[in-house]
């Protein structure tokens, strides 16, 4: 006999590094606690790329369902753990820099937002934690959901990173003795760079180093092009961008900046 089934809710989630803002850079599984009511109750995880469906039954409503895990097990809500295989997550993530912690979701927090009539933005909080080999929690109360379909609506959420933006460095050995008088970098997208400045690179040669005035968000994509030129003409078409495993820090007015380094030899 087939069974038919109906999604209970759902959950997207979105990285403004990747193009298209979506990605395998994590996954998202039940708690033991979740497991015992799938098996129990016969409801489906399916897992995707950017998130994943939670299915039910379609002979019996989702609210009725519901209620009924509610009063035999006691428990109110579906429990997610979060992790991530990618080492450079947390990088080319906007996170504070150095944090550690777990990444908590749940669907009755206050500050969730409303991207439209079925999809609520579910808000991030970050709580203190050591030790800790997941990298966050997903928490979805029953109640919530019983909401949406109580006014006729799938139960959809979405989770939302932003890409780390950094300031981007250039710096430009010029091992080859080149003219470089008028050096800079041309974009056509309104970015500036401070510099040239003199300075020494770590292997103790002499450089010449731009700064980006503002921060620019990493990607996995080039989304900006900057040329290096001179008043002769072109030296370098299109930069390399930076990547994620560079990042680095300096101090800006006593605040720890996060910048990404690239190291032009000519």
């Amino acid at each position: 006999m087939q069974t038919n089934y109906n999604v209970l809710f759902s959950i997207q989630v979105f990285h403004s590094y990747f193009k298209n803002s979506t990605g395998s850079f994590l996954q998202v599984s039940p708690d033991s606690s979740t497991k015992t009511l799938l098996q129990a109750y016969g409801l489906v995880f399916r897992a995707g790329n950017s998130g994943f469906d939670m299915y039910a039954n379609a002979h019996e409503t989702g609210i009725d369902l519901l209620e009924q895990l509610y009063l035999s097990s006691g428990i109110n809500s579906f429990n997610f753990d979060i992790t991530t295989h990618d080492p450079m997550f947390h990088n080319y993530t906007e996170l504070p820099l150095g944090f550690q912690g777990l990444l908590s979701y749940s669907s009755d927090d206050g500050s969730n937002q409303l991207e439209n009539e079925n999809t609520t933005l579910l808000h991030t909080r970050m709580v203190d934690a050591q030790n800790e080999r997941k990298l966050g929690t997903l928490k979805i109360r029953f109640d919530d959901i019983k909401k949406q379909l109580n006014s006729n609506v799938q139960a959809h959420y979405t989770i939302r990173f932003a890409a780390r933006s950094t300031l981007w460095q250039y710096y430009v050995v010029n091992q080859s003795d080149l003219n470089l008088e008028g050096m800079r970098i041309k974009s056509l997208a309104g970015i500036q760079f401070d510099g040239p400045v003199a300075v020494s690179v770590p292997n103790g040669q002499k450089a010449f180093l731009f700064t980006s005035k503002t921060f620019i968000p990493l990607s996995e994509y080039a989304m900006y092009k900057f040329d290096l030129i001179t008043d002769a003409g072109l030296i370098i078409s299109v930069l390399p961008t930076p990547g994620p495993a560079n990042l680095s820090f300096t101090v800006v007015n006593g605040v720890k900046k996060a910048c990404s380094p690239v190291y032009l030899y000519l």
